[in-house]
């Protein structure tokens, strides 16, 4: 069967369906579209959240490391897990990669490396202004904490124009304490 004899084959047949028969296929088609276009971006985020499980309770699967006994042990565990300063970088890259995922606006900030004269860490001030929705936000800052140690929420100031906006303007503050330079 050739190409012009498939042709007329497919418009004779096209012809027999008539009206309802060819508003079923626009409509069949439509519900293919649909599949494709609204179900796909869902599969995609089921599979990456199951990726996220898989990862979580590997995570949960590994042996965990004895809790230090004596105050003494947690204190050197709580300096074990401080930055050293050259690791700075790595943890502003973490913050503003964590804010991409989250879906939140980081705009430029101020950063000021405060020396401490006693003890054993400096302070690192990161302080940025951050639009997107409350609920975002929040995810950001619980998560930014959770992943990077050392870091410290040190405030937080919000701003809406009107009561009705979604996205609110906030101020935040965090202190990342690093070990001092040797």
């Amino acid at each position: 069967m050739n190409a012009a004899q498939l042709y007329r084959l497919v418009v004779h047949q096209l012809l027999r369906l008539g009206v309802p028969g060819g508003l079923g296929i626009v409509l069949l088609m439509a519900a293919v579209a649909w599949s494709v276009l609204v179900h796909q971006p869902d599969i995609q985020r089921i599979e990456s959240l199951q990726n996220k499980v898989a990862r979580l309770e590997a995570k949960l699967a590994e042996p965990q490391v004895d809790e230090p006994a004596s105050p003494v042990e947690k204190l050197q565990a709580f300096y074990k897990s401080i930055p050293e300063r050259d690791k700075i970088p790595d943890r502003l890259n973490e913050l503003f990669k964590l804010a991409s995922e989250t879906g939140l606006s980081l705009d430029i900030g101020d950063y000021t490396l405060v020396h401490e004269v006693s003890g054993r860490l400096d302070r690192f001030q990161i302080t940025f202004p951050v639009k997107g929705g409350y609920p975002k936000l929040r995810q950001f800052i619980f998560a930014a904490i959770e992943v990077t140690p050392g870091l410290a929420l040190e405030s937080i100031a919000f701003k809406r124009e009107r009561i009705g906006d979604g996205e609110v303007e906030a101020r935040l503050s965090f202190l990342l304490f690093v070990e001092k330079a040797k």
